[in-house]
């Protein structure tokens, strides 16, 4: 008995962990995609940049860069992300000197740590020069990142090859927004589009799949285990339960992004038309070139998939193990047979 009881403890440990990772690569994806991601396979012209001033959508413009940092100590290769518009659409960084960009703030830019520590030795370099391929900079805020490599902002967007899209009907309605948005923008089709904040809310609502099952699951044990026999308590527990989840079900609506709400839920066909359009929406994303953030999603994506299905193997293994032992006790409580 012991032993089962401390393998029941290590799946239990194991189901926590799994959870959390899967919970964790949720979050990872929407800092990795805060907003919805056109990219191009040409890049933008003076004209199309001018163009994108007359959309519904706010955008933001982007595109990487190889190229040499250096100081007057220390040099390095790099990889720059020169952007025009809002630094935190592209995605979103935690740092450790400084703040993000406002306002377009001439010739400032921001590096990873990596970077810091390869070119000055210390993160803290807030405020210190360097050259981005001969071209001056100085350093206004410096970020958590493993790579070498910079956020340099851009007075033009022309030259960009990806466009986020945030605003508009967006929320609501995102895959025709973005026909819309190209429409108006005189762009055609483009290379794909990256759904990652749609990607991130179907996550988010896959995660709660075991949660519901491993609480359905303890409810009905407890049920087996500690049968209540008053009718009358019975019936309160039942209410009680049919108020709560009432209760919770128009918060859990409100809290769901416009696209995802159907018209009617009595419309089974709307959940069928969702689970063939997020296949399209991922097949695109894995058929555009992978940028730098690309490549991390999808480590992440692997990550999810396998926190999100051992957390269902380690319920049911723990299932199993639950169900054997209660078998074992009620084989003991038995009384023995007389000769």
């Amino acid at each position: 008995m012991r032993g089962k009881i401390v393998r029941g403890c290590v799946w239990g440990v194991l189901l926590l962990g799994c959870l959390l990772l899967s919970w964790h690569c949720a979050g990872v994806i929407d800092d990795l995609y805060p907003s919805v991601s056109v990219r191009l396979d040409t890049a933008l012209t003076s004209a199309q940049a001018g163009a994108l001033e007359d959309t519904a959508c706010s955008v933001t413009c982007w595109w990487e860069e190889d190229g040499v940092a250096e100081t007057e100590y220390a040099g390095c290769s790099a990889l720059a992300v020169r952007y025009c518009g809002t630094l935190s659409d592209i995605r979103r960084l935690t740092f450790v000197e400084g703040t993000e960009l406002g306002a377009l703030q001439e010739q400032e830019g921001l590096v990873s740590s990596a970077l810091a520590q390869a070119l000055w030795g210390s993160a803290n370099v807030v405020g210190q020069a360097f050259s981005w391929n001969g071209e001056a900079w100085t350093v206004s805020a410096v970020f958590e990142g493993e790579d070498c490599a910079l956020y340099l902002p851009s007075e033009t967007a022309a030259g960009a090859v990806c466009l986020e899209l945030t605003g508009g009907t967006i929320e609501d309605d995102p895959v025709g927004a973005v026909n819309d948005f190209l429409a108006l923008a005189g762009l055609d089709d483009g290379a794909g589009t990256v759904y990652g904040p749609q990607m991130e809310a179907l996550l988010r609502l896959l995660n709660w799949v075991p949660l519901a099952v491993c609480g359905i699951w303890c409810l009905w044990m407890l049920k087996r285990q500690f049968p209540i026999r008053r009718l009358a308590l019975r019936r309160g527990l039942f209410w009680g339960t049919v108020l709560l989840a009432a209760a919770l079900i128009p918060v859990g609506m409100g809290n769901l992004p416009g696209w995802l709400t159907p018209p009617r839920w009595s419309d089974f066909g709307f959940w069928y038309r969702l689970w063939v359009a997020a296949g399209e929406r991922l097949e695109e994303w894995f058929r555009v070139v992978p940028l730098t953030k690309d490549v991390s999603a999808k480590q992440t994506l692997l990550c999810w998939a396998a926190g999100w299905g051992g957390s269902l193997l380690c319920w049911s293994e723990g299932r199993f193990l639950a169900a054997e032992t209660a078998v074992q006790a009620g084989n003991r409580a038995e009384p023995q047979a007389s000769p």
